[in-house]
């Protein structure tokens, strides 16, 4: 049995993440009108919110 173990994530790796601009970009596109995000904690996090009509 090895001692050392291998390191796994479930997160996808930031370089992968959408930027906030073509995430609310596919937000509209999948039905979501007034679209807006707010960066956070200087561009770690982005907060977007949208509408959608039911």
């Amino acid at each position: 049995m090895s001692s050392s173990r291998t390191r796994t994530s479930t997160s996808p790796s930031p370089s992968r993440l959408a930027r906030p601009p073509a995430l609310a970009e596919r937000l509209k596109g999948a039905g979501w009108s007034r679209v807006a995000w707010r960066n956070l904690t200087g561009g770690v996090v982005a907060l977007h919110r949208g509408f959608k009509e039911s």
